[in-house]
């Protein structure tokens, strides 16, 4: 998790998912970027709305200013809950749809994660990825440059191979 002091960003602590309405259906994401529209709508860096836990977009007053975001989801404005940030439970399965940069197609409608089930919200938190691109790349490479050593080994072994083959069968 990283710090980001972003009112509208928010990570999930646990097991969850964010559910998002997309174009395509329901998506599923662990991306709490999200921003408030002119209508107060809460949607996501990609524009889809963010789900409340019954499954309805989650709509804010504009006027009342920046929400408070409570570890159980809850979102609260001018000290009234205005609604909840939806958490669910979501099994991207063996192969999942990629919707945008961060987003998974549910297959199945996600069951929402309530109460005392229900993981951590940070406000103000972003999750990062779990992949350090650097050290990925460095790997990527020495396992190329590994193929690429036992490639031309195999390479040597098949003409000395066949050298033999030559030299044995009398074709000098």
């Amino acid at each position: 998790m990283v710090e980001t002091g972003a009112r509208l960003d928010v990570a999930i602590k646990g097991d969850g998912w964010f559910a998002l309405q997309g174009t395509a259906g329901t998506v599923m994401t662990r991306d709490g970027r999200f921003q408030m529209d002119a209508e107060g709508q809460l949607r996501s860096v990609n524009g889809d709305l963010v789900l409340d836990p019954g499954g309805a977009p989650l709509a804010l007053n504009v006027a009342s200013g920046s929400p408070v975001i409570g570890a159980d989801g809850s979102v609260v404005q001018n000290g009234q809950q205005v609604g909840a940030i939806g958490l669910y439970a979501f099994d991207p399965g063996t192969d999942p749809v990629r919707i945008g940069t961060s987003g998974i197609l549910a297959a199945v409608p996600p069951a929402a994660l309530v109460d005392g089930e229900a993981p951590a919200v940070l406000q103000g938190y972003l999750e990062q990825a779990n992949v350090a691109p650097v050290r990925e790349m460095t790997d990527l490479i020495t396992i190329h440059r590994t193929f690429d050593n036992v490639a031309a080994m195999v390479r040597k072994s098949d003409a000395a191979l066949e050298k033999m083959m030559q030299i044995l069968g009398g074709n000098r």
